[in-house]
């Protein structure tokens, strides 16, 4: 019987999930995805999501659109649930639920 060797934590990091992307950037992305909702916790959400220009995602939101079609200083607010082709110009505020 071959015994099963002991993995460690960077092999592990090294290894992609399920949806294509590191387990370190997984990770990431699953502890910044509620956390407090401020400015700064906004802004990190969004950049791990792919937005730019100053676009600030608050927590629980979902988005699946494809490519960056979210303009500049853009606001999604708490549990928002954006699907499909979608897309949000510049300056707009997404209120909560």
């Amino acid at each position: 019987m071959k015994k099963k060797q002991r993995r460690t934590i960077g092999y592990w990091r090294k290894q992609k999930a399920a949806c294509g992307v590191s387990l370190h950037f997984f990770e990431e992305f699953v502890r910044s995805a509620n956390l407090s909702d401020n400015r700064e916790d906004d802004l990190t959400r969004a950049k791990i999501m792919g937005f730019g220009d100053g676009v600030m995602v608050a927590p629980g939101a979902i988005i699946r659109i494809r490519g960056n079609r979210i303009g500049a200083r853009t606001f999604i607010g708490l549990y928002c649930y954006i699907n499909g082709d979608v897309r949000i110009g510049s300056d707009v505020l997404i209120g909560p639920y």
